[in-house]
């Protein structure tokens, strides 16, 4: 019972970097390969994600993509009810702005609605930390 628990939380807190990241990412012109490629490697890096096959993390990347694209509203109330579970835990809000951070030049560009949704995911969190 307490692994299924403890699995749960590595699951949500998996989906929360995959959906800050995504949202991130699709908050310009939607997620562009490049964004993809980037993911792939930031993720698969992350000492929080290492439990998780490359397989399972690549598959809900694309499920998170088509999300954002058919419903990107409530996509963001998702990802957001994610996020308000980390508020308090530092380290993961310091690693969920890192990943999406990524985001921000996965494309090659830096842009202004990417640099606010990374700011709007920080005020989430209420995470404090550099953004």
């Amino acid at each position: 019972m307490e692994q299924n628990l403890e699995m749960k939380a590595a699951e949500n807190l998996l989906q929360a970097f995959i959906g800050a990241y995504v949202w991130v990412a699709s908050s310009d012109k939607g997620v562009e390969q490049q964004e993809y490629v980037k993911f792939s490697h930031v993720i698969v890096q992350s000492p929080f994600a290492t439990q998780f096959e490359e397989d399972h993390i690549r598959r809900y990347f694309k499920d998170t993509v088509t999300l954002f694209e058919s419903d990107y509203v409530r996509a963001v109330s998702i990802i957001k009810a994610e996020l308000i579970a980390l508020i308090g835990k530092d380290h993961f809000c310091q690693e969920v702005i890192r990943i999406s951070r990524a985001a921000c030049v996965g494309d090659g560009q830096l842009s202004d609605v990417e640099e606010a949704v990374l700011n709007e995911i920080a005020e989430t969190m209420k995470f404090s930390g550099a953004v």
